[in-house]
């Protein structure tokens, strides 16, 4: 899931990703740098929505009280990506991921960074396409 936040001025907002740990698995790599939406990957039984605003609590350090999730997301799209948890780089293996696009609404623009956002950015929505951003956000 991914959330599709702009402000009065129609920039949609961009995290810069820091390094990345799965808690479960214990992989790491030090690829950090690169923007995407905010948002992520479901944990086990969440439903689209729970999981959007774990993940935005997460990454931006916002209470959910400060941001409202639309009920259907605005775009929804089949990709593959390449899996990250593979340590042999020679080796390609992709996997199909099901990404959903949700409108987010955020009440107050006070929100931090953390080990998973490092920075954040407040793009013109037709500079969008020029950014380099993660592969599965760039059809959006």
């Amino acid at each position: 899931m991914k959330a599709i936040i702009l402000n009065k001025n129609n920039e949609i907002l961009l995290l810069k990703e820091g390094r990345y740990k799965d808690k479960k698995s214990g992989f790491y790599r030090e690829d950090g740098g690169m923007y995407d939406l905010p948002g992520g990957w479901l944990d086990w039984g969440e439903d689209f929505r729970t999981g959007l605003m774990r993940e935005i609590e997460e990454e931006m350090w916002i209470s959910y009280e400060n941001f409202l999730v639309a009920d259907t997301p605005l775009y929804v799209q089949l990709t593959e990506l390449d899996d990250r948890y593979h340590k042999d780089e020679n080796e390609d293996d992709f996997y199909p991921v099901l990404m959903m696009y949700f409108p987010v609404k955020i009440l107050d623009f006070h929100f931090g960074t953390s080990d998973e956002c490092v920075d954040t950015i407040w793009l013109p929505i037709e500079k969008f396409a020029q950014k380099q951003i993660w592969s599965h956000s760039q059809s959006l």
